[in-house]
């Protein structure tokens, strides 16, 4: 019998199309595709080359039994009126997004060494560090440039044998926490808010034989006891705020801080805010997003 999945259709402009996958993503889309009228869908294009047009159709999988309710108002909510429009719900086969996927999601080069593959493939460099995914757990491959940023100062700051422990706030599929210990860190702290990404980043260890070095927790469940060399999270602006106590209380001295999921114009409320507690080290920036980095003092 072929199972269901429920398909979430919008529309909205280029400059939303990013933030509204990301928000799909966290409120636990399977997948986002992109659409252009007469254009077939991407999932995950070539580094670089983000194939969003001015007008998007945006479709999101889903398991059956998702809030489609909850996430409708989470996405009103998180954006500003009008961001979106023509929301709709559908259902398909679950043959028809396995094949999609299988066919379009590709390995992605997110640095000098470091390659995240799904695990059909085999890997372009053999010799470089590749994190395999499963894309069917996955919320989150690496195309976003707030996760990409994160997986890009990871590889330019390899080895991280010195980093006993890594917490990865809103860990998602849990790339950015299993790739740190693919690149030397001893220990991951995976949470999430969402059980099914706690679900996708043990799936991820497990295909990586990382599973021993992943502890994985609801944020309430996270001991506040649990101290990091480095702590990584790739959460939007308001709740990086919003969390600003937990986060801090959780690094080590001299441990350090990357922040993601920043708009551009939203630098100075971040620096504001963990300024105080921690040392500013430097700002990058990819597309209209930015990633930071500090220093517990």
């Amino acid at each position: 019998m072929t199972n269901i999945w429920i398909k979430v259709k919008l529309k909205c402009q280029k400059k939303w199309a990013e933030p509204i996958s990301d928000l799909l993503s966290d409120l636990g889309a399977l997948s986002v595709t992109f659409e252009n009228d007469d254009s077939a869908p991407i999932i995950e294009p070539k580094i670089g080359n983000t194939s969003i047009w001015e007008q998007n159709k945006i479709s999101a999988f889903f398991t059956p039994d998702a809030d489609f309710k909850h996430i409708f108002n989470s996405l009103k909510d998180s954006l500003p009126k009008n961001t979106f429009s023509n929301w709709e719900i559908e259902e398909v086969e679950e043959q028809d997004w396995q094949r999609l996927a299988l066919d379009l999601f590709k390995p992605i080069e997110c640095g000098h060494n470091l390659w995240i593959c799904p695990s059909w493939h085999t890997p372009p460099r053999p010799d470089s560090t590749n994190l395999m995914i499963d894309p069917g757990l996955a919320f989150g491959t690496g195309l976003h440039p707030t996760t990409f940023m994160c997986l890009q100062w990871i590889d330019q700051h390899a080895p991280l044998q010195k980093v006993n422990t890594v917490i990865d706030f809103g860990c998602g599929s849990g790339i950015v926490g299993l790739s740190a210990l693919l690149l030397g860190a001893q220990n991951n702290v995976a949470v999430d808010i969402d059980p099914q990404a706690i679900d996708a980043t043990l799936s991820n260890a497990k295909l990586n034989n990382l599973n021993s070095k992943v502890a994985t927790y609801l944020p309430e469940q996270l001991p506040s006891d649990e101290k990091c060399d480095l702590l990584i999270a790739n959460i939007i602006t308001e709740i990086l705020v919003e969390l600003k106590t937990t986060l801090i209380n959780h690094l080590k001295p001299g441990a350090t801080l990357v922040l993601s999921g920043i708009l551009n114009t939203q630098e100075d409320r971040i620096k504001d805010t963990f300024g105080k507690h921690c040392e500013y080290v430097t700002t990058w920036q990819r597309e209209e997003w930015l990633c930071m980095e500090f220093k517990k003092v």
